[in-house]
């Protein structure tokens, strides 16, 4: 014996009751708490009301939801305090349009979430104080690089999350619950600065940054939580380091991204050798050299031991310019031996 036949809403059934308002919508739901949704390819922006277009505080069934390549158009969509049941929820290519997102308080239950390529707009995403009971999948946002705002602050993610994409804001997952894998090595968040010294300009990107490397380091993303610290640290530049800590700073990002580049510091050390060439005095101790535009062994070979200040004959020299150059060679390095070290971290 069989029981009653699973109900699919769908189509222009589907947007009818979704106009009828959330009471109607809520009380189909409790009488068909199993049912699928799927509203895919469905362009809600003709539907608009005062700019919105609203499903807050609606209840889902326990079935598949489906908002496949759905599009909203201008203006703002609002799914706060949603509840979503326990199964599947899709929102694959759909397409947020240019204002705002809010699925703040939303609820979603133990079924896979997935927003895989959607599109935002300029607007800012709210996902704040949301509940993910199931694996969430954020893989592959698109036209993220003008958003204003993407913030998942104080979610709860019970099972495992993904995300990525190219944004122009910093990502906030400040205060979120975590206890399954979190994979951030696609992301990628732009800070936003401005000015001559390039300060930043939210000042919250930098307790962002922290928390993001902070969540890759517990996964094992090295390379993204390198990445992380390097925004994290020009965020607090000029606004919680001193003006010749920033300097400081700055220059250590010029010279080695943080710690990241190998071939920065090597070019480095190659632009010092060959400025000793026009500049170096070595005559005291091989002899004087007679600069030209041609290559002279000697100033090769007081350039080779300059550039390794860790040699006998290198810590012989005495000249000012000659211990310069040593400093400065013993500092690049010093640097590609740390972008070595960062890039074969185990």
């Amino acid at each position: 014996m069989t029981g009653p036949e699973k109900k699919i809403l769908k189509g222009q059934a589907a947007i009818d009751l979704w106009l009828k308002g959330k009471d109607a919508w809520n009380k189909w739901v409790e009488e068909n708490p199993v049912a699928d949704v799927s509203f895919q390819g469905v362009d809600f922006s003709q539907h608009r009301v005062d700019d919105i277009i609203s499903f807050s505080g609606f209840k889902f069934p326990t079935g598949i939801v489906d908002f496949y390549g759905a599009t909203f158009g201008k203006g703002h969509v609002d799914f706060f305090g949603a509840s979503f049941g326990e199964g599947e929820v899709w929102f694959h290519k759909v397409n947020f349009g240019n204002g705002d997102v809010n699925f703040f308080n939303t609820v979603f239950g133990e079924g896979p979430v997935s927003f895989s390529e959607a599109s935002f707009g300029k607007g800012e995403v709210w996902f704040s104080n949301a509940i993910f009971s199931g694996n969430v999948f954020f893989p592959n946002l698109q036209h993220c690089d003008k958003v204003k705002l993407f913030s998942f602050r104080n979610v709860s993610f019970e099972k495992s999350f993904s995300i990525s994409g190219d944004f122009g804001c910093v990502v906030d997952m400040v205060g979120t619950k975590t206890s399954h894998h979190v994979e951030l090595s696609g992301l990628k968040c732009r800070l936003q600065r401005s000015g001559f010294f390039k300060k930043e300009i939210n000042e919250d990107d930098a307790a962002r940054l922290r928390r993001l490397k902070e969540l890759a380091e517990q996964n094992k993303h090295h390379e993204a939580a390198l990445r992380f610290h390097a925004d994290e640290m020009r965020a607090k530049r000029w606004r919680e380091t001193g003006f010749w800590a920033s300097c400081l700073d700055m220059l250590f990002s010029a010279v080695s991204n943080y710690g990241q580049s190998i071939w920065r510091p090597v070019a480095g050390l190659a632009v010092l050798a060959f400025v000793s060439y026009f500049s170096i005095d070595i005559s005291a101790k091989f002899g004087e050299i007679v600069v030209d535009l041609g290559i002279d062994k000697s100033w090769l070979k007081a350039a080779i031991q300059n550039s390794l200040p860790f040699l006998p004959a290198a810590r012989s020299t005495s000249s000012l310019i000659s211990t310069l150059h040593q400093f400065f060679a013993f500092i690049f390095i010093f640097l590609i031996g740390l972008g070595l070290r960062n890039r074969f971290r185990v």
